[in-house]
């Protein structure tokens, strides 16, 4: 992890071109080194050989889903990386299911620069302020509680 502001590094999978190179200008202009991939495979790859500061993960990729690369990411033996989900969907359960396959925070398209702005700093502050430990892998089983609807990734 780059502790060093002047080389933050930040990894862009998403496969619509317009909001990868809008994720990109944005993060370059606050400080950021930025990778843009625009399939699953070449960012799983990117962010296992180099791991950056940050990854901003869509959901709805044609190759493999963000949940996917996601789970393969935190299942990996690599370093802790922080993971924003960046999605259209807006369910309370496809937040739920993202967050518990392992993201730290979710934006939801369309999204405000600023609020992404917020997002990413938040996430770095906080990954820098308390020691980075991998999450537990999560599974594709969701757990029902009571009669439920189910909510969350358990083992």
């Amino acid at each position: 992890m780059h502790r060093d502001l002047s080389t933050r590094r930040a990894l862009v999978i998403e496969d619509d071109a317009d909001i990868r190179a809008l994720l990109a200008e944005k993060l370059s202009r606050i400080g950021f080194h930025v990778e843009t991939v625009n399939d699953g495979p070449a960012g799983l790859a990117a962010a296992l050989a180099n791991p950056p500061d940050v990854v901003l993960l869509d959901w709805m990729l044609s190759t493999m889903s963000g949940p996917e690369i996601l789970e393969r990411l935190r299942s990996n033996e690599v370093e802790y990386v922080p993971v924003i989900m960046v999605s259209a969907r807006v369910r309370p359960i496809d937040i739920d299911t993202a967050l518990a396959c392992g993201a730290d925070d979710y934006l939801i398209k369309p999204f405000s620069l600023l609020e992404l702005e917020s997002r990413v700093g938040g996430l770095l502050s906080r990954s820098q302020q308390v020691p980075l430990q991998p999450r537990p892998r999560a599974s594709r089983r969701p757990a029902v509680v009571a009669g439920t609807r189910p909510a969350v990734c358990v083992d």
